[in-house]
Formats: C-alpha cells, structure tokens, sequence
C-alpha cells in the first residue's frame, strides 16, 4: 500500500499457452506423483480439470488437452 508499482511473472505454462486458462495449481508428492488442477473460461462455459497421479511433464500437455476438449469442443 505504498503506492510503488511491481511487475511479476508466473511461469506456468498454461497461463502462457492457453488465453482461457484462467488459474492453476500444481503439486508432488511421491505417492500422487506429479498433479495438477486448472480453471478454464468461454463464454457460457467454465471448466475444472483435474491430473493426478502423473508421471512426467506430460502432466501439462494432459491438462491443456482437457482444457481444449471442455471449452473448445
């Protein structure tokens, strides 16, 4: 509240990639593997998808893939 102005950059990739992608949360830990949750938006649609148990970076290309599949489709 000191009136001074901050830049900050997300690095998640679906904020980048994916224009709808409006929010997401990752997580590890070793018995869930790698998981994921991301918010999506279109107009008249709003889409929750959820990966769990993933074993690799695919974990982004499965939640885009879902993303497209509900708000696009």
């Amino acid at each position: 509240a000191n009136g001074r102005t901050r830049e900050l950059e997300n690095t998640n990739k679906l904020l980048r990639r994916l224009p709808y992608c409006n929010g997401l949360k990752t997580g590890y830990t070793e018995a869930a593997g790698k998981c994921l949750i991301a918010s999506g938006t279109r107009p008249g649609k709003d889409i929750i998808v959820v990966v769990l148990g993933d074993s690799s970076a695919r974990v982004w290309r499965d939640a885009s893939a879902l993303l497209n599949w509900g708000l696009v489709m």
